[in-house]
């Protein structure tokens, strides 16, 4: 039986041929051929494993050598890489140094031009110091000039407000001086009334006074009672007829009397319409019939009446003289004072009323306003130019409304003067404020009324402004700030 080495091989053998198979000669020897083959293999693998085993010993030994040789590399590397970084560290500070010596010499060329440029510089000031003493020498100088023209300035603006002083005062003056005539008639006529009444009442009480005390002792209590009334209620009458209608009032009250049976009617239709007492016949009857008690209660009346007319005839003269003293004032003090605006207003229409009373017919729209702080006298300048060129503009016969308006809010007085006359001519609107711009005749106006009054509207801080329409009228518009009046 032979003999197999490989025991796989044997296995396989008996498995598949059985083990019967293993003594056919063939089968033998095919099997020893696959067993020499096998030997041979063997063999070799045998020598391949020893020569594998010595191989992977060199492989070892080779890998460790190259593991070494990696380490000495990295080493190397990294003595390599911090040569590298030192080179490069030594470069920068080689151009740091570089650098820095390049910064020492521009500095130390811009040090030696800055010791230049100083020592110019110095050069410089020295002249300039030199320089400086003149200029301060020659300021000197100009500020003695400067404090000499000062002075000069002050006086010559003192000279200035002075002369405006004087200015307003000469057109106020030359204002009034046209308003002479018109005023010394204003008072003549209220000084006429005066001296007739006073006529008549001395004369009136040279006869009355006598027959009175005897005639009341005759009168009855009643009778008394109605004449003392009749007296009073005559006195008071103030009703003013023309002569036509008076001669028409007498014509009805005769036949009245002639129903009444009075004699004498036409001197009782005289008495009763003298005395405006024609519409009292009926009440006045037991005294009209008595012709002595008609007469004495009317000139007893007419006493009183006169009495009246002196009283108002005063006021009126009081009121014209007090209008002229508070136009005519100059106050040089040029300090604000307390005063009404609406009384400088009326002292200028009392200065022109005699104008105003011929055809001009005057609108008051007065807001009330308290006491204020301002130039009052020359406010008065300011309503007479304008009031005078209203005047004018209307050849003294139209309408003038003057309104004021206070405006609590924005803390103003707003004061207009309108009129109704010609209007201002839309191509010299622009020049009416100028100084000695006119467009009245010579010798009728000086040009300076309007630039007076707009300097005093400034000289206020206010504002003076117009509207004008031709052939419909102008109206003149003045702002002022309202400056509450300070309790002395």
């Amino acid at each position: 039986m032979l003999k197999v080495k490989h025991k796989l091989l044997a296995r396989q053998i008996k498995k598949m041929l059985g083990e019967s198979e293993l003594d056919n000669p063939k089968i033998v020897e095919f099997l020893h051929v696959i067993n020499d083959t096998y030997q041979e293999f063997e063999e070799e693998r045998e020598l391949i494993e020893r020569s594998m085993e010595l191989s992977s010993l060199e492989l070892t030994e080779s890998l460790e050598t190259m593991r070494q040789q990696k380490a000495e590399l990295s080493e190397a590397y990294e003595s390599l890489r911090s040569t590298q970084v030192q080179l490069a560290e030594t470069e920068r500070i080689a151009e740091m140094r570089a650098e820095m010596h390049r910064a020492i010499e521009e500095k130390n060329g811009e040090l030696l031009a800055s010791e230049e440029e100083l020592r110019q510089k110095n050069e410089e000031l020295l002249a300039s110091e030199e320089e400086l003493k003149q200029n301060i020498e020659e300021m000197h100088s100009i500020q003695e000039r400067l404090q000499e023209q000062k002075a000069f300035l002050e006086q010559t603006v003192t000279e200035l407000k002075n002369t405006q002083n004087q200015l307003i005062q000469s057109e106020k003056m030359a204002a009034l001086g046209q308003l002479v005539a018109n005023i010394a008639h204003e008072i003549n006529t209220p000084l006429g009334a005066i001296s007739s009444s006073i006529k008549y009442i001395y004369n009136g009480l040279q006869t009355s006074i006598p027959e009175l005390t005897v005639f009341l002792k005759t009168l009855s209590p009643t009778d008394l009672v109605l004449f003392q009334q009749f007296v009073t209620e005559a006195s008071q009458q103030t009703q003013i007829l023309s002569t036509r209608e008076e001669r028409q009032i007498k014509r009805g009250l005769r036949e009245q009397l002639e129903i009444e049976q009075l004699e004498d009617i036409d001197w009782v239709a005289d008495t009763l319409v003298d005395a405006r007492m024609h519409e009292k016949l009926q009440a006045y009857l037991p005294i009209i019939h008595n012709t002595k008690a008609l007469d004495l209660a009317y000139r007893l009346a007419s006493l009183q009446r006169s009495a009246n007319t002196i009283q108002t005839a005063t006021q009126k003269v009081s009121k014209i003289i007090f209008a002229l003293k508070n136009f005519s004032r100059h106050d040089d003090s040029d300090t604000m004072i307390s005063a009404d605006l609406h009384d400088t207003l009326e002292t200028v229409l009392t200065i022109y009323q005699n104008h105003i009373k011929r055809g001009i017919e005057v609108v008051r729209h007065f807001e009330p306003i308290p006491a204020m702080m301002c130039y009052p006298d020359e406010l008065m300048q300011v309503w007479t130019n304008i009031l005078h060129n209203a005047l004018q503009a209307m050849d003294n016969n139209g309408t003038i409304i003057i309104s004021t308006r206070f405006a609590v809010d924005e803390k103003k007085i707003v004061v207009s003067l309108a009129d109704t006359g010609k209007g201002i001519p839309e191509a010299i609107q622009d020049k009416i404020f100028n100084a000695f711009f006119t467009t009245k005749k010579i010798g009728e106006g000086s040009g300076l009324g309007l630039d007076i009054a707009r300097k005093i509207v400034e000289k206020h801080q206010g504002n003076i402004y117009f509207q004008s329409e031709e052939g419909k009228g102008t109206t003149f518009f003045v702002e002022l700030p309202f400056v509450e009046a300070v309790e002395e």
